[in-house]
């Protein structure tokens, strides 16, 4: 199969710059594993082992730079591993020798300090550096062979240094606050500007926005493309090829074994288009395990643990925080290709993993159910009871028989529709559960009368007379509030004692509490308990205080509301002017999944979610 790279000159692939960069991910993988361990001296010890290692690398490097004379890009690419080696890499192999020589506080403080000078020329102030030219052949119409040159594109050279560089500069920095404690807020700044520089920005999509930081630039260059294998649909289904696309390494390969999507109803002569974000998990999972990321991801880690710590060395472990318990929140994500996987976070209410590590969604990837992508909205309710609903408003009652162990066994459909809403300019703005026996609806009706144009929100509950089986439909609508705010958005937050939580998102990111009550009927709040929320595309609850917060390029932050039963501010908060209610928790970034690739994320209610409680 032909790809982009086929006609290029590949001067990038003639050096071997992967096998440099793979010795550079595993001498900094040994640096950074003793710093964690407070072994300084080994770490030390190792750089020293590896300082002739790093000039053969690069003397490597540079024999095969010469032998490429031919190329129109040689002279531009011969400018860049100048740089790269008689600048950066000398000082670094020299800084790095002298912190074999047992430097005095004095000298650690100058180490650190050149060291990180060379960092901040390699990681922000020498774009150009990471840039490599290739060219373009192509036979002419004499039968010659034409060379053009195309413009520079991203390259890894440079992240070898810029590991050493690290390296240097941690060991040196963790010596010299361990030495002299007072020195450590003299580093706080240049911490700060190299931990953005190797941070993904959390309002950073790829590929809609441009890449600025390094971890960005890298992700950038890795693509994940559907390709149909058929033009049209064969019995509703539509074939689709995946290609990683990697323009760092100029490569392009097939992903696995494809996916295959599935269109709801006849669709015979439906042309095959593939859905959006299609393939963006599998991008994830390969820039996952890309070890230049993984590198860079090391990186990151050594300046957040310098600023926060002062040191590479993980903290002795905690003891458990009183009153600290335990939850198993989990979601339902449905893919776009309609396979539905369950995932699951074992984490305490201080938003650490219950083994004291930071807390990540797992699943067995078993596909738990299929054909989930034709509904407008799917609402999890209790009981691990589910509701779909079409575009049309159809509901659809559904239960997962089988969710412990991911099984695919389900009870369902029934059709538990509601009657038609008639009214003219009235639909359904919000649909979601609470974690209780029904769904709730936010009714909007737009009318006029002939006057300027009036909008009124209706907010209702609606119980399902036997959530058990599916039968017997919905019961009479409960108003719980027949002039609603016009929230963003509204989700449930579980059940609390004999009421049930529910949370509304303003536009300008507020977030508001409030609980109703069945006997004796009550409603309360709204109170607020967070701003600044704006900042997520997506935020629901699992109950039980947890919120999740979606960034728009799919990373996602935990938040643990300690008083969420009955959010009240003290009297002191009230002397001082707090608006706020929530006392709250995080966030803590949750990994390691990107949930752009995901068509519904459903907050699960059912009683699984409590197994641990």
């Amino acid at each position: 199969m032909g790809n982009e790279f086929d006609d290029l000159e590949k001067i990038a692939g003639e050096v071997p710059y992967v096998e440099y960069i793979f010795k550079a991910y595993k001498i900094f993988s040994a640096v950074y594993d003793f710093g964690k361990q407070s072994e300084e001296q080994k770490a030390i010890e190792k750089l020293g082992e590896e300082i002739e290692t790093l000039k053969a690398q690069m003397a490597s490097i540079n024999d095969r730079v010469n032998e490429l004379t031919q190329k129109f890009a040689q002279e531009q690419n011969k400018s860049r591993f100048n740089r790269i080696n008689f600048i950066h890499g000398i000082a670094v192999t020299d800084l790095a020798f002298q912190l074999t020589q047992e430097p005095d506080t004095n000298e650690l403080a100058i180490i650190a300090n050149r060291a990180a000078l060379v960092i901040s020329a390699i990681l922000i102030e020498d774009e150009d550096i990471w840039l490599w030219s290739d060219t373009r052949k192509k036979l002419s119409p004499n039968g010659q062979d034409e060379y053009s040159l195309i413009p520079p594109q991203f390259m890894l050279l440079p992240l070898g240094v810029l590991a050493w560089a690290v390296a240097v500069f941690a060991t040196s920095v963790t010596r010299h606050i361990s030495e002299a404690p007072t020195s450590r807020p003299s580093y706080t700044v240049r911490l700060k500007k190299f931990r953005d520089a190797l941070s993904i920005r959390d309002d950073w999509s790829d590929p809609v926005d441009s890449p600025k930081t390094l971890p960005e630039k890298v992700r950038a260059g890795i693509t994940v493309v559907p390709k149909p294998v058929d033009d049209w649909a064969v019995n509703g289904h539509c074939r689709f090829a995946l290609e990683c696309i990697n323009r760092i390494d100029r490569t392009v390969t097939v992903v696995g074994n494809g996916v295959d999507i599935y269109l709801e109803g006849p669709h015979p002569y439906q042309l095959c288009m593939a859905p959006a974000n299609l393939g963006i998990n599998e991008e994830y999972a390969i820039e996952a395990d890309y070890q230049p990321i993984q590198l860079i991801e090391m990186l990151r880690d050594t300046m957040v643990r310098l600023l926060t710590r002062g040191t590479l060395a993980d903290p002795p472990p905690d003891p458990p925080f009183p009153g600290e318990t335990a939850l198993s929140p989990t979601v339902y994500a449905v893919r776009p290709n309609g396979d539905m996987v369950r995932y699951e976070c074992r984490l305490t209410t201080h938003l650490r993993g219950t083994d004291g590590s930071i807390p990540t969604w797992k699943t067995t990837n078993k596909v738990v159910g299929r054909q989930w992508n034709s509904f407008w909205r799917i609402a999890a309710a209790t009981q691990d009871v589910f509701f779909a609903v079409r575009d049309d408003n159809t509901i659809l009652w559904y239960r997962h028989n089988d969710p412990v162990n991911d099984g695919s066994d389900w009870s369902g459909p029934e059709d538990v529709s509601l009657p038609a809403i008639d009214q003219i300019g009235t639909f359904v703005e919000h649909c979601f559960t609470s974690g209780d026996h029904g769904l709730y609806q936010i009714v909007k009706q737009i009318y006029s009368g002939g006057g300027p144009i009036q909008v009124n929100q209706t907010f209702r509950f609606l119980p399902h007379n036997n959530l058990a089986t599916g039968t017997g439909g919905f019961g009479k609508r409960i108003l719980l509030d027949s002039s609603w705010g016009d929230y963003e958005s509204v989700f449930g937050g579980g059940p609390n004692g004999a009421g049930t939580i529910l949370y509304a998102l303003s536009e300008n990111g507020e977030l508001f509490w409030h609980q109703w009550d069945l006997d004796p009927f009550k409603l309360m709040g709204p109170r607020m308990i967070a701003s600044g929320f704006e900042k997520y595309r997506e935020v629901f609850s699992t109950g039980y205080g947890m919120i999740f917060g979606i960034h728009p390029n799919g990373s996602m932050d935990a938040w643990y509301l300690e008083n969420w039963r009955d959010p009240e501010r003290s009297h002191i908060e009230i002397a001082l002017g707090f608006k706020e209610y929530g006392n709250w928790k995080g966030p803590v970034r949750l990994g390691p999944l990107n949930w752009n690739g995901f068509g519904h994320i459903i907050p699960n209610f059912g009683t699984s979610t409590t197994s641990d409680l």
